[in-house]
C-alpha cells in the first residue's frame, strides 16, 4: 500500500514538473512576442545607456507597462513583462553594437519595427534628436526628428526592393505631419515608391527617400540627405 501510494506521489509531482515546464515555456514565447510590441520598445527606448547595460528595471515601472499593455492590448503576467524587458533590451544592444556595420542588406532582414529603431539611431547618429512615437493610434507617423526648429513627421516602410509604397504612405504623414506640428514630412522606405506617391509627394509637400538614398546615409561620410 505505501509503494502504491509512493509511486501515486512521484507520479503527481512528475506530472506538476511537466505542466509547469510547458508554463515556463509558454510565458518564454510570450516574452519573445511582447518584446516586439511598440509600447515595450518604446519603454527600452528611453532608458539610460548604464541602466540598459545593467539590464536596471523597477517593479513599478514593470506595473506601469503592465497597465499601459492592459489598456491597449492585453493582460500580461509580470514575469513576462520583465523578461520581454530583457530580450528587447538584448536586441537593442545587438542592434547599436551593428549600427555602424549595417549594409541595407542587413536592413533587408529587419522587421517593421526593427526598421524603425534602426532609423532612430542612424539619425541619432547624425546628428538629430528623435522621438518614437506610439505603436498605435500614431497618426501615420512612426518617428519624429528634431534639428534646430525642424519637426519632422517620419513613416518608415520596411518594404523588400521588389515592393513599392504607394500614395497611402503619402497621405498618412502628411496627416501625421499637422497633428504633430512639424514642419515638415518624410517617408522612408528601403524600396522604391510607385509614380502616383511619388505625384503626390511632391504636390503636398512630402519628401520622399528610397532605397538608394537610404544607401547613402548609411554611408558614415554622408552626414545628412534631409
Amino acid at each position: 500500500m505505501n509503494l502504491i501510494a509512493g509511486i501515486e506521489v512521484k507520479t503527481l509531482i512528475v506530472g506538476f514538473l511537466i505542466v509547469a515546464l510547458v508554463w515556463a515555456l509558454n510565458q518564454l514565447f510570450q516574452a519573445g512576442k511582447l518584446a516586439k510590441h511598440p509600447i515595450v520598445i518604446r519603454f527600452v527606448d528611453r532608458l539610460p545607456h548604464s541602466r540598459l547595460i545593467n539590464n536596471n528595471i523597477e517593479p513599478g515601472e514593470i506595473l506601469e507597462l503592465q497597465d499601459e499593455l492592459t489598456r491597449y492590448d492585453r493582460m500580461y503576467l509580470t514575469w513576462t513583462i520583465r523578461q520581454a524587458i530583457s530580450f528587447a533590451i538584448s536586441r537593442q544592444i545587438n542592434t547599436v553594437d551593428r549600427k555602424n556595420h549595417m549594409t541595407i542588406n542587413d536592413v533587408d532582414q529587419l522587421g517593421g519595427l526593427e526598421f524603425e529603431f534602426f532609423l532612430k539611431k542612424l539619425f541619432e547618429g547624425k546628428g538629430y534628436q528623435v522621438e518614437l512615437t506610439r505603436g498605435s493610434g500614431d497618426q501615420g507617423v512612426d518617428l519624429i526628428l528634431y534639428q534646430g526648429r525642424r519637426k519632422i513627421a517620419v513613416q518608415a516602410k520596411r518594404y523588400s526592393p521588389s515592393q513599392r509604397v504607394g500614395v497611402t504612405a503619402v497621405q498618412e504623414v502628411c496627416t501625421g505631419k499637422i497633428f504633430y506640428d512639424c514642419t515638415e514630412a518624410y517617408v522612408i522606405t528601403s524600396s522604391y515608391y510607385t509614380t502616383p506617391a511619388s505625384v503626390l509627394a511632391k504636390k503636398v509637400g512630402v519628401s520622399l527617400i528610397n532605397r538608394d538614398q537610404l544607401i547613402r546615409l548609411l554611408s558614415d561620410s554622408y552626414s545628412s540627405i534631409l
